[in-house]
């Protein structure tokens, strides 16, 4: 079961076979349409590597994690204690001003 699917020989966007121009990128269709034929049947393979690969990734991203997460806490850390520190200067200045 094949059907003729167009492409836009310019940006590659799916095009009508009775547009005159892409509606993704505007380019003529009229001269430069390329037809592909689509299959739609795909066979995909999946090996005990493949899962064991695709495990493994996430397993490394997992571990990756909390030390991304330690990272920012401390730098949030660092960053509110610096904040306090300029507010409670700010508050110092503007009653010694007031007062003064």
């Amino acid at each position: 079961m094949n059907e003729e699917v167009n492409f836009c020989s310019q940006c590659g966007a799916k095009v009508s076979s009775e547009g005159k121009f892409c509606s993704n990128c505007g380019h003529d269709l009229q001269n430069s349409s390329t037809q592909t034929p689509l299959d739609k049947t795909i066979k995909v393979e999946v090996t005990n590597a493949t899962v064991e690969k695709g495990f493994n990734a996430i397993e490394k991203g997992v571990k990756a994690t909390p030390s991304i997460i330690k990272r920012v806490w401390r730098f949030l850390k660092i960053f509110f204690k610096i904040l306090l520190i300029v507010l409670t200067v700010i508050l110092i200045g503007s009653m010694v001003i007031d007062y003064g």
